[in-house]
């Protein structure tokens, strides 16, 4: 039976408390590692820029550490960072000038970023799931992001508005707006699916 999200982030929370970022960094990665690793993947369709990308978030996770002042899971937080970590990523910041900082090799950090890094996603590869994967790339690179942070990773409203670094004063507000784009995704994929033949209409 897999922990309850207040299990898994507890224990970071009083790590942050007691300033041992250490601790926290390899319970981050070590629960929520794997998807996030997994997100970078869909998010820029290819494996080595994952990595590179992958390695940013380690090191912008540790960087921001010592200040982070939580608004909703630690788990959204980290979305947060991956996120930041994509779009260097793809604006080739990461491989341009790329600023090397020393991790502590605390218990398993090092071994746990590059167990996720280097593990085999398993993925049931079936006809409806090709399908739906060649409507997503249809879709761009925002809209595939919301899809992937509130259906395929299952954030709340207010954790994807803080994964997309998009909360401002009013985060009800900002929930509402990306509940409206979310409906119009859902009905451009609709279109697109039935266009496919994938629903009727």
């Amino acid at each position: 039976m897999s922990k309850s999200q207040a299990d898994l982030e507890d224990p970071m929370v009083a790590g942050l408390e007691r300033g041992d970022h250490s601790l926290v960094a390899t319970l981050l990665l070590d629960a929520y590692g794997d998807e996030i690793y997994g997100f970078l993947v869909a998010r820029l369709r290819d494996r080595v820029t994952a990595d590179d990308a992958f390695s940013s978030f380690a090191e912008q996770l540790w960087r921001g550490l010592p200040t982070l002042r939580l608004r909703t899971t630690i788990r959204a937080w980290a979305y947060s960072v991956a996120h930041s970590a994509a779009c260097r990523t793809l604006d080739g910041d990461v491989r341009r000038a790329r600023r090397q900082i020393e991790i502590p090799s605390g218990p398993g950090l090092e071994a746990l970023v590059h167990r996720v890094r280097t593990r085999t996603p398993q993925h049931l590869q079936t006809e409806m799931k090709d399908a739906i994967a060649r409507l997503r790339e249809r879709l761009t690179d925002d809209e595939r992001t919301l899809l992937m942070l509130r259906v395929d990773r299952g954030l709340e409203w207010r954790e994807v508005a803080e994964a997309l670094d998009s909360v401002d004063e009013d985060p009800s507000r900002e929930s509402a707006r990306l509940r409206k784009r979310f409906e119009a995704l859902t009905k451009k994929l609709r279109r697109l699916a039935q266009a496919e033949g994938l629903l009727e209409g």
